[in-house]
């Protein structure tokens, strides 16, 4: 009967053949290869062998790993591979991990700053409101609430920050953030032949993303602690807990806010908070239904709540000045070192 032709071939098995053999013996053709595979062995010189996947992403990217990827240096052995650099360190120069151990930029400070002030802001937002809704009005309730509102904030920046490198100080190091995409890593896994994504996803900004979330929990604590007290032993006597509820279910929602948006948020949190202030004054002024400017300076001023929100919103739009003019300088700095270098 003859030995059977390869044209008989079922169509994808041939063809799985062909790529195969042509990868091992580039130089010999398909079929002098099956012809010859009885008797022949291959030519170990033309020998190519086929990489693993993980032996690939080190090869492939011998000088430096894909996206946010980097090495870790071992101590054992010579051999690293690409991954996800840990918690404080990120790829700065070259492929090898290093630990964020610089000072942070002033802008930085700024953005912390503003996260800080944002659960302080929004738990006095509550309390106003809530004077505002319970007609029996105690300056003295409201004021021992702001004064633990403080105390609640000031305890928690205090212990976020102590338990950041360095540890035991007021002091903050931290990686800087030039781009968004920093802030969502796990957005950008290389995948490597289309078939094993690397799982590179760790905090490049550090501590930009941790601490506000460490910050926010210490806040949490302290309001279940401390209001709690507050309420139980004087402000419930004179109005309900409207306030105290709402500060629980709002640090959640920032803590949401902040992973989700955090990275767009610190590109243009000085803008946002100068259209707020601006927008703030504007409504405050119009709540107040003046006449005249004479009428507007006297209802404005006889009232002490009013010139405390006057004063904030001049504040906050102060503090976006100082944040664009930061930004700017730091981006003027940076644009002139490039030419400098270059």
């Amino acid at each position: 009967m003859g030995e059977k032709p390869i044209r008989d071939f079922d169509g994808i098995g041939f063809a799985l053949v062909r790529s195969t053999v042509a990868t091992l013996m580039p130089s010999t053709t398909t079929r002098e290869m099956m012809m010859m595979a009885p008797t022949m062995a291959p030519d170990p010189s033309t020998f190519r062998p086929v990489l693993p996947l993980r032996s690939l992403v080190n090869t492939v990217a011998e000088e430096s790993c894909p996206g946010f990827c980097g090495k870790i240096p071992s101590k054992d052995s010579n051999v690293s591979f690409c991954g996800a650099c840990p918690w404080g360190s990120r790829v700065e120069t070259g492929p090898y991990c290093s630990p964020c151990n610089n000072p942070i930029e002033a802008y930085a400070w700024l953005y912390l700053l503003l996260v800080a002030l944002t659960p302080l802001l929004f738990h006095c937002y509550h309390v106003r409101r809530s004077v505002q809704m319970f007609k029996k009005h105690a300056v003295l309730a409201e004021f021992a609430e702001h004064l633990c509102i403080f105390l609640e904030c000031a305890i928690a920046a205090t212990a976020a920050l102590l338990v950041f490198e360095p540890h035991g100080s007021l002091q903050l190091y931290g990686c800087r953030a030039n781009r968004i995409k920093q802030w969502y890593t796990w957005m950008h896994n290389p995948t490597v032949r289309f078939a094993k994504t690397i799982p590179c996803a760790h905090e490049v900004v550090y501590p930009l993303q941790s601490l506000p979330i460490v910050y926010l929990t210490f806040c949490l604590v302290n309001t279940i602690v401390l209001r709690s007290i507050l309420y139980a032993v004087y402000v419930r006597k004179h109005r309900p807990a409207r306030s105290y509820y709402a500060s629980l279910f709002t640090l959640p929602l920032l803590g949401v806010l902040h992973i989700l948006a955090s990275g767009v948020i610190y590109h243009i949190f000085p803008y946002l908070i100068a259209i707020y202030s601006l927008v703030g004054q504007v409504g405050q002024f119009a709540s107040l239904k003046p006449i005249s400017r004479a009428d507007l300076w006297e209802k404005l001023y006889k009232v002490p709540r009013e010139v405390a929100h006057l004063l904030t919103m001049m504040g906050l739009f102060a503090f976006s000045i100082v944040a664009i003019c930061v930004r700017g300088g730091a981006d003027w700095v940076s644009t002139l070192h490039l030419y400098g270098t270059n």
